[in-house]
């Protein structure tokens, strides 16, 4: 409409009616026809939704794309940030928004405007064909919550490289809204001959400050064309079923854009991925599938000589046609055990009892045998029983103590899962061989029985001797069961000799180590060794390994160290002197 006005004041100022007229018919005509290209899309050849991530914050813009300044906080006045939300940013004022493209953890950019006007958006687009319409557009929130603040106010251009304005639209004033939304606004155009590149840019024509601060996601730069109506096999309609190998025919009626229409028809098994059908470049296609499944199809239209480009044509909507055989049908009854499978004319098994429909291509590659399968599953049998024997005896062929699974075959004819606990009683246990202190005595127990008897003729359940030697026990259980076991008793000399009162640690395998042989016989011995200054260089309970003289894994120096050992068994504590000598 800016352009009507500035006709009407030229024909005014220059009393050239009749040139007006004629300009003002030829706009409306042009606008009229230029139409006529905006009731189709392509691929967008700029589709800028600014991603998304899992931190708060996206990454900065490339060079030359914004005149703001990045920052990875709430944006003051001149900056901008790329992120999932403004919730938290001057919250009495602001919209806590998130991104209009919906995606999860989606970003978009947030812009505190400048003070003066700014262009805050700024990119080449590349690639384009002439005669061409496209449509350039941006989403943007005015993310300002309170009345009275400057609104945004938004000027989309067109350029060529070398900054000649093709095309231009103004936002105007953003307003306010309570909740925020999010508007889409932009423009159309036709790339003139010769021009393949231009400039896309956002200028903020308000001053900043107080107020203009918005949200701006999804800025696309896509090519429009024709209304494109397609029907299949003669009926208008989105979807169609057919039979596999029925011919299908589809047929379009486009809509007038170009000066030359060209095209090219397309199809995808999942609506993502998209291949050109070779030939298929008029606007009436036929084929036929040999296989079942769901097949989707779409007319790309362009000016002659561009259909080639994905990023000069646009699509028409996608028909979808579902395939499947004639079919034929047959019945079939089994029963399996549990935990069987049994396995259908396609080869498909079935474990799970019911009614199941199992599908077989025929002949021309199409689902079209079906067959109605009525399975039942026959329970496995499952038991458990615990066995206890004597020893020398078996059961079962088993003739060790031990859980046993043996598998047999039940009645119905699936398995019976049989779980054997196997006991082996009596089983005495004296332990292994002991040594005691001369004068001292041991207890031997085998455990609880209903009889023993010991070498001696004894049939206490313990027995208790001074001793050395061999001692076997012979017991009985309540069922009668027999069984033996046997110990070694030692008896030693248990007194302490003068301990030593020097070593030499010095790695020449002669007394490198504080050797006292004897505190093998006290077990439960506590030896501790101290420095001169009272420090505990060394501490053990029994005596197992010698001590080397060590402390920490590193050596300590020459000197007198000094032992404390009690014996945990109530003599007197002993205590004396180490003398190191390397």
């Amino acid at each position: 409409m800016h352009f009507i006005l500035y006709f009407v004041h030229l024909a005014r100022s220059l009393m050239l009616k009749k040139a007006f007229v004629a300009l003002l018919l030829f706009f409306l005509s042009a606008r009229l026809a230029y139409s006529q290209c905006a009731s189709s899309q392509g691929v967008p050849v700029v589709n800028e939704d600014f991603g998304a991530g899992s931190a708060t914050y996206g990454p900065q813009l490339p060079a030359g794309t914004t005149n703001l300044q990045y920052t990875t906080s709430c944006p003051a006045d001149g900056q901008y940030a790329i992120t999932q939300s403004s919730s938290g940013c001057y919250s009495a004022s602001w919209h806590g928004a998130t991104d209009h493209t919906g995606n999860p953890n989606g970003y978009f950019m947030l812009v505190n405007a400048s003070y003066a006007p700014s262009d805050f958006f700024v990119q080449t687009v590349n690639g384009l064909c002439s005669g061409t319409s496209y449509q350039f557009s941006a989403w943007i929130l005015n993310i300002v919550s309170a009345n009275g603040e400057i609104l945004p106010n938004v000027t989309f251009t067109i350029e060529k490289t070398d900054g000649t304005i093709l095309a231009t639209y103004n936002s105007g004033d953003i307003p306010v809204t309570n909740p925020y939304k999010w508007q889409q606004y932009g423009l159309t155009f036709k790339t003139p001959l010769g021009v393949s590149s231009v400039v896309i840019r956002m200028h903020n024509n308000a001053a900043g400050g107080i107020g203009n601060d918005l949200g701006l996601d999804d800025i696309t730069f896509t090519p429009i064309g024709p209304s494109v109506n397609i029907l299949v096999n003669g009926a208008s309609s989105g979807a169609q079923n057919a039979v596999c190998n029925q011919k299908v025919t589809l047929a379009a009626t486009v809509g007038s854009c170009y000066v030359n229409n060209a095209y090219q028809w397309q199809f995808s098994p999942d609506k993502v991925n998209w291949v050109d059908m070779p030939g298929a470049n008029t606007t009436t296609f036929s084929f036929s599938i040999s296989n079942s499944g769901t097949y989707y199809y779409r007319l790309g239209v362009a000016e002659n000589g561009n259909i080639g480009s994905v990023g000069c044509r646009t699509n028409s909507g996608i028909i979808t046609i579902n395939y499947t055989g004639a079919p034929t049908s047959g019945n079939a009854t089994a029963s399996i055990c549990s935990s069987s499978v049994y396995v259908g004319p396609s080869g498909k098994a079935y474990s799970n009892a019911g009614t199941f429909v199992d599908t077989l291509k025929s002949k021309f590659g199409c689902d079209s045998i079906y067959t109605t399968i009525n399975l039942s599953v026959k329970p496995r049998s499952f038991s458990s029983v615990s066995v206890a024997i004597c020893p020398g005896q078996s059961y079962a062929g088993h003739t060790v103590a031990g859980t046993y699974v043996d598998t047999l075959v039940a009645a119905n004819g699936c398995d019976s899962i049989r779980t054997l606990n196997l006991s082996v009683f009596p089983v005495p246990n004296l332990g292994g061989d002991k040594t005691i202190c001369a004068g001292d005595s041991v207890t031997l127990y085998p455990g609880a029985f209903a009889k023993y008897l010991w070498p001696d003729g004894s049939t206490n359940s313990h027995f208790t001797t001074k001793i050395a030697g061999s001692y076997k026990v012979i017991v009985t259980n309540i069922t009668g069961c027999t069984s033996a076991d046997s110990v070694m008793v030692n008896v030693v000399n248990c007194s302490l000799p003068n301990l030593p009162n020097a070593f030499t640690p010095n790695g020449d395998g002669i007394n490198d180590t504080w050797n006292v042989a004897t505190l093998q016989y006290f077990p439960q011995c506590i030896v501790n060794i101290y420095s001169r200054w009272g420090a505990n260089v060394y501490h053990s309970i029994g005596y197992a390994v010698a001590w080397d003289g060590r402390y920490k894994g590193k050596p300590l120096p020459d000197g007198t160290y000094y032992y404390i050992i009690d014996l945990h068994n109530g003599s007197p504590v002993l205590s004396g002197s180490i003398t190191i000598i390397r």
